[in-house]
């Protein structure tokens, strides 16, 4: 039955020009996911008779069926004029060699510069009770408002839809109002980002979750989803199989290819084994599947705890470990991450070097005889931002063991 025919069927059955045996001969599984809240409740209405019989549902329980019927209706008229959410997978030609060495390919369109393309998938994971959701929340707010996220530059401003299966409405509310003070975003770029509940009843791997998603997309008009967290849209298996995850990454490549990127986060289940989400990350394929991997991790030594952020990247080069300090709830650069080193000063320096030179170990050294009393970590650091503001440039020379070339765009010092 086409979802043509379903918006016909049960408008005539709900506006009571024909009354069918029961509205359960309907293909519940082909309802468009638009039509399934008001559907739902009209079934749950009529439940309580034993027998779902249209003219029994027309007569309403303490008169609220009238009330479900308008709405559902209205759903169906609004839905109706819309099309169907689809997803459009891109052509795919093969090319010949020649082709592939010559033809104008454009490299991926970043959206967090130096971390992870457009398009693609971002995998977290952390030990439980670390901070995750607030991290992701702090990540999903720089989207919505391009703010740098931990020193990494946002490429434009983004929709972001944000489903999250572990808590209630609100928990979720005070999550939400607890990191805005800290967030730094206007109202506008809040306006941006779409929260759910969803109560771990909403689950990725089943055929009317996927459509569910697809088509909340299409109506809030997004291109990140972030999923919080993984194991929660797992109906079927346990997310740290290879088999039972490889078949959630079927799905989360439909929604790639529905032009969304998609952000998720893992669990380890054991706290105090600061290794064990390292192998369950491995052992469900994420490692090979996600374009970028973010370890967030906790230090309990000292007096205040401290938080690290590991990045295994498919993309880019990888940068070193980041320190963090909590702000409210998000997070932040630690002192030691602070600029020691502007990331305009090693322009600075490689211009007056004639702007070249070769090999990250020589760029290091001349930087600290620059500033030496900065540390290499801080160097590091300083290179790796000024690469992704684009203030140098680097080059990988060609064989095995050759390093990379460093170089300073034309138009001299910025």
């Amino acid at each position: 039955m086409t979802p043509s025919q379903i918006v016909s069927r049960l408008a005539t059955v709900l506006a009571g020009d024909a009354a069918p045996d029961n509205l359960g001969t309907i293909p519940v599984d082909s309802i468009p996911p638009a039509y399934r809240p008001a559907y739902d409740a009209i079934m749950a209405d009529a439940g309580q008779y034993g027998t779902v019989n249209a003219d029994r549902i027309l007569e309403g329980a303490n008169g609220g069926a009238d009330s479900l019927r308008g709405i559902f209706l209205e759903l169906l008229d609004r839905a109706a004029a819309e099309p169907e959410a689809t997803t459009e997978i891109r052509p795919i030609v093969p090319r010949s060699a020649v082709r592939y060495a010559t033809d104008e390919i454009p490299d991926p369109e970043p959206l967090i510069e130096g971390v992870l393309p457009a398009l693609c998938v971002l995998l977290v994971y952390a030990l439980e009770k670390i901070g995750k959701t607030f991290l992701l929340m702090q990540l999903a707010f720089a989207l919505a408002a391009e703010l740098d996220f931990l020193g990494f530059k946002i490429r434009g401003k983004h929709r972001v839809l944000f489903l999250s299966p572990e808590g209630s409405d609100p928990t979720l509310k005070k999550r939400i109002l607890d990191s805005i003070p800290y967030a730094g975003v206007e109202d506008d770029a809040l306006e941006r980002v779409f929260f759910a509940s969803t109560l771990g009843a909403l689950k990725v791997d089943d055929p009317k979750g996927e459509r569910i998603i697809l088509q909340w997309a299409k109506d809030f008009q997004v291109d990140v989803l972030i999923l919080d967290s993984v194991f929660r849209f797992i109906g079927k298996g346990d997310e740290n199989s290879h088999a039972d995850a490889r078949a959630f990454q079927d799905v989360l490549d439909r929604f790639k290819a529905a032009g969304l990127t998609v952000i998720c986060s893992h669990h380890s289940r054991k706290p105090g084994d600061s290794d064990r989400g390292t192998a369950e990350v491995r052992g469900a394929g994420w490692a090979q599947y996600a374009d970028a991997i973010l370890k967030l991790s906790k230090s309990k030594s000292g007096l205040s705890p401290r938080y690290y952020i590991d990045l295994s990247l498919r993309h880019y080069e990888e940068p070193q470990q980041l320190e963090l300090t909590r702000s409210g709830p998000l997070f932040a650069l630690s002192e030691m991450e602070e600029w020691a080193v502007p990331p305009q000063a090693v322009r600075e320096l490689l211009d007056a070097h004639g702007g070249r030179i070769e090999g990250k170990a020589a760029l290091i050294k001349m930087i600290r005889e620059g500033y030496p009393e900065a540390s290499e970590r801080a160097v590091t650091r300083a290179i790796f931002s000024a690469e992704n503001q684009q203030m140098v440039l680097s080059v990988k020379r060609q064989g095995p063991g050759q390093g990379r070339v460093y170089l300073v765009p034309e138009g001299g010092a910025r």
